[in-house]
């Protein structure tokens, strides 16, 4: 769901919405499922919506983030770190792409909300940088980082799994991978493994994106027995951390195994350094409905 509001004052917009949500119940209630709604503001104009967006941006802007998480015990935030249910950031627009996303749970059940925000570059900007770079900087996706080095993976505790619906997009993983070296590293992309009941073809696609909003992807979901390949090409700086989320898409026809769980394994990453990780990284358990 995603509404486009006209343009007002960001405080009347976010004050109101964040008041009339923080006044609900505290306490979830264990009949209803969380739920998850982002308030974003920009100069630009106003959004109100579920699930993921992408929002554009502009250097400068000011950038007002409310997050509501309803019927929720717990509320966590891309770096897992635990936050409100209902909260406002208030930010300059970051020099590069960057997602914020915020997970609420309630036993079993969980939502997940994110807004990726894109920087916004002038047309004059982008020619003048065009003009001035080389020809092996225009093509960064021919530029390959040397090989070598050591990435070390592993899982971020931010999903509790629940029920998954026919047609559902469910996180399965989030991977946090940090380059301790001093060269910077190449990652392809991951192999999964189905370590669940229920049959592969019941998965159509998987997603990815990281926190920085540098690397988005999808990839029709080819399964060889159990094992899938999932690609992302994307760098990992010296000292960088990086945190990639991988999303499966069930197909609609997937209420035919309910009953069975999907539960994707990380059983390996592709790249040209040496990994470091407690492998295979286990993935979170969703259960099939009708």
């Amino acid at each position: 769901m995603t509404t486009i509001l006209p343009r007002m004052s960001h405080f009347l917009i976010l004050g109101f919405a964040l008041i009339s949500f923080s006044v609900l119940p505290g306490i979830a209630r264990a009949a209803e499922a969380p739920a998850c709604t982002l308030i974003v503001s920009t100069p630009q104009g106003n959004s109100v919506f579920s699930g993921d967006k992408d929002v554009s941006v502009r250097a400068g802007d000011r950038i007002f983030i409310g997050r509501i998480g309803q019927h929720a015990t717990e509320a966590r935030d891309q770096d897992g770190k635990s936050v409100s249910n209902v909260g406002l950031e208030v930010l300059a627009a970051p020099s590069k792409d960057r997602t914020y996303a915020y997970r609420f749970g309630s036993g079993s059940k969980e939502a997940s909300c994110s807004v990726s925000l894109r920087v916004e570059k002038a047309v004059q900007e982008k020619q003048t940088e065009e003009k001035k770079a080389p020809s092996s900087e225009k093509r960064s996706s021919d530029a390959k980082p040397a090989a070598g080095g050591t990435l070390s993976v592993s899982q971020l505790p931010l999903l509790a799994g629940g029920s998954a619906a026919p047609g559902a997009s469910v996180p399965v993983a989030y991977i946090k991978v940090s380059n301790p070296g001093t060269a910077a590293t190449s990652l392809a992309g991951f192999s999964l493994k189905q370590s669940g009941s229920a049959p592969t073809d019941v998965i159509t696609s998987f997603a990815t994106n990281d926190d920085k909003g540098g690397s988005r992807a999808t990839a029709k979901a080819e399964f060889e027995g159990k094992e899938a390949f999932v690609p992302l090409q994307a760098t990992v700086a010296p000292g960088q951390t990086r945190i990639f989320t991988i999303k499966a898409q069930l197909a609609s026809g997937s209420g035919a195994s309910a009953g069975k769980q999907l539960m994707l394994d990380v059983a390996s990453v592709d790249t040209g350094a040496s990994a470091r990780g407690a492998f295979p990284i286990r993935g979170t358990t969703w259960t099939l409905t009708r």
